[in-house]
């Protein structure tokens, strides 16, 4: 019987679907404009307290790796992961898999330096299956890209076991979240941290970040002009880089940079909106431009009441209804 992956013509994730059919029940909702009848500073301590705790279930899952892989691996394939547009992470962390941290490290270290983004690239993209000779065409590098050149380098790096082509997403994406955009980023970052070794490199950013004005300074680390801006460098530092290196630090006794991430983490600048904290800054507030969560934690702290809560609709265990009512019972 002929089939049709809808998944290719879905507008988004299936969460993201979910989140906006949710979104037309809003006024029937127990919590509708709650932020306005808990006030603020109490609405804002349960999201900080949330998202305190899904920085502890990210960090935990960060442990479990750590234990069979080598940091340079487990942080190389989150990264991957982040760089991947929702559909493609999977592909990402699948390319990481098949294309080791320490196999790129032993054919790139050998290069000179001016060869080396370019060897990079093409090793990610042949890799990935994306190099326009294997896609029969359908490549979606931009002709600006010196393709001949990575074509020509990928062929001398006689390399095997590639992904293909349909392992990847493109449907109703922007150029720049293509997987293709992503790889040729990921080559440039490479790079960047293959002198001093990426686990070292990162330590480094992350020890010379300060709580406050200077939090973001990691996220810097991360931007690849044309190719990654500073949208996806702030997830990537929020969801990988704090959670890793607070796990990090607690498997090797260093204290001190674990109560530093943790600083950093709770001082972090808001990242960019999603599905869920739209929906629930209109659910709270009734205006999702008018949110009060002005920090990364507290975003984090939607997304988590959002996932173990709302998304099942157990809203009779959800903390911002129990702690609202006392209040309802008081004022009775």
């Amino acid at each position: 019987m002929p089939t049709l992956p809808l998944r290719d013509y879905l507008n988004g994730s299936m969460d993201d679907l979910a989140v906006r059919a949710e979104s037309h029940q809003i006024p029937s909702l127990l919590c509708q404009r709650i932020g306005e009848r808990l006030g603020e500073e109490r609405l804002g301590e349960i999201l900080d307290e949330y998202g305190i705790e899904r920085f502890y279930l990210k960090s935990a899952s960060f442990e479990i790796d750590l234990i069979i892989e080598e940091p340079e691996q487990v942080i190389y394939q989150r990264l991957m992961g982040a760089l991947g547009y929702t559909k493609n992470k999977k592909a990402f962390e699948e390319l990481a898999q098949r294309l080791p941290y320490r196999v790129i490290e032993s054919i790139i270290r050998e290069q000179e330096p001016v060869n080396r983004t370019l060897m990079l690239q093409a090793l990610l993209l042949g890799s990935a299956g994306l190099l326009p000779s294997q896609c029969d065409g359908k490549s979606k590098l931009s002709r600006s890209v010196e393709i001949s050149n990575l074509e020509r380098t990928w062929d001398l790096l006689s390399a095997s076991n590639s992904m293909s082509y349909a392992d990847w997403h493109f449907f109703r994406m922007h150029p720049k979240n293509f997987p293709t955009s992503r790889l040729l980023a990921a080559g440039y970052l490479l790079d960047s941290y293959l002198e001093e070794g990426l686990l070292k490199q990162l330590l480094n950013l992350v020890r010379e970040a300060n709580p406050g004005k200077y939090a973001t300074k990691i996220e810097r680390g991360f931007i690849v002009p044309d190719l990654l801006g500073q949208g996806r460098a702030r997830e990537i530092t929020v969801n990988v880089v704090l959670p890793f290196f607070y796990s990090w630090a607690q498997m090797n006794a260093q204290d001190e940079i674990k109560k530093h991430v943790s600083e950093l983490y709770g001082a972090y600048p808001r990242l960019g909106e999603n599905q869920i904290t739209r929906y629930l800054n209109e659910l709270f507030w009734g205006n999702v431009t008018s949110g009060k969560a002005k920090s990364a934690k507290r975003q984090q702290g939607m997304i988590h009441l959002y996932k173990t809560f709302c998304q099942d609709q157990r809203c009779d265990r959800c903390p911002v209804i129990i702690d609202e009512s006392p209040n309802q019972d008081q004022s009775r």
